[in-house]
């Protein structure tokens, strides 16, 4: 399966996410080393096993079986490996981030905001129009739903 592929690669690339996930993760969590298994006699896969390093005690194995959604993951991977490009995350998830929920999300996000600066931009830029038209200050302020602070700004930014 994909979301396999998508387990594997990331837990076998960074391991310590898993204990981030433990509540009581064992003190060595950070040398683990993520493993693929599959045990014989009948065949019974296991998702991946992270072992502990050699020579520690006592030996702790913790057995994965994951069952998650795309979405949660790719969130999970944007948030955790901040420091790399859309292109690596993508390459690495083996999914196009524009197609996920939490892109999506971010994106309407960014859209609202936009607007709304855009907005108030505008507001901002009729004061001096308004003024020069023999409004009060006040009355700019009312009818464009702004602050007194805000047309006094506005005027001397326009100066």
């Amino acid at each position: 399966m994909r979301r396999d592929a998508i387990f594997y690669t990331i837990f076998k690339r960074t391991p310590r996410l898993f204990f981030e996930l433990v509540e009581q993760p064992p003190p060595e969590a950070s040398s683990y080393r993520f493993e693929s298994v599959e045990v014989k006699e009948p065949t019974f896969r296991i998702d991946g096993v992270f072992l502990p390093p050699p020579n520690t005690k006592p030996q702790t194995i913790f057995f994965a079986e994951v069952q998650f959604q795309i979405d949660v993951i790719t969130t999970i991977a944007v948030y955790k490996f901040a420091n790399l490009s859309r292109e690596e995350v993508e390459a690495m998830l083996g999914v196009k981030l524009e197609e996920t929920r939490v892109y999506q999300e971010a994106k309407e996000e960014g859209r609202q905001e936009g607007r709304q600066e855009g907005r108030q931009e505008v507001k901002l830029e009729l004061v001096p129009r308004f003024l020069a038209r023999g409004m009060s200050m006040e009355e700019v302020a009312q009818l464009l739903s702004l602050t007194i602070e805000q047309v006094t700004l506005a005027t001397e930014q326009e100066s």
